[in-house]
């Protein structure tokens, strides 16, 4: 056997739409659906080893008579919501982060896609929560995050950090805080690096 340089997941589900008609042979449903499932997994591993996802779509339902993506299904592949690029508005080209928190908030009320609303709510509530000095941001905790197994933490030294910062429960934990703590963790991994 040679060498697995990618893997790709597909998922294919007897109740979608195109199986659902009275012309489907129910007797033969079981295998078109491993079949397409082992279709949209090759496919799957096509765009992630030549990192293609941007460029193609493997749905054809998710494109309109020219090949462009259609608004409705279309969901950006962004790891944090605050990158979301907008594509309409007073606000075209500019990320959800950059944008005013009025804006997003309008936006996580009245956006007419539920991505979008979504990612436009945690914005919002990132941007709120920094304003008011309240609970980091997931990216913050995030970053703490890999910090922490990039300096492979005890749960010990954990505990030693949450003493030395006051910090009483990490759910708890203040932008304020996370902040200095975030500034210790990588002057710890630049020396120990």
């Amino acid at each position: 056997m040679g060498k697995t340089i990618t893997q790709g997941l597909g998922h294919c589900n007897s109740r979608e739409r195109k199986y659902t008609s009275d012309r489907q042979d129910i007797y033969m449903l079981g295998n078109t659906c491993l079949k397409m499932a082992k279709k949209r997994a090759q496919v799957d591993a096509a765009l992630t080893i030549a990192a293609l996802s941007e460029v193609f779509t493997q749905d054809l339902e998710d494109m309109d008579i020219t090949g462009q993506r259609t608004e409705s299904s279309y969901v950006p592949d962004v790891d944090n919501p605050a990158d979301v690029v907008l594509t309409f508005g007073k606000h075209r080209g500019e990320k959800l982060g950059d944008i005013p928190t009025g804006y997003v908030r309008w936006l996580a009320n009245n956006a007419k896609d539920d991505w979008l609303r979504e990612a436009a709510e945690k914005v919002a509530a990132d941007h709120e929560a920094a304003k008011n000095g309240g609970l980091a941001t997931d990216e913050q905790v995030a970053e703490i995050g890999f910090l922490l197994a990039e300096l492979d933490a005890t749960a010990e030294e954990m505990n030693s950090l949450k003493d030395k910062f006051g910090i009483k429960d990490w759910k708890e934990l203040t932008t304020q805080n996370a902040t200095k703590l975030k500034v210790a963790l990588e002057t710890r991994v630049a020396k120990e690096g």
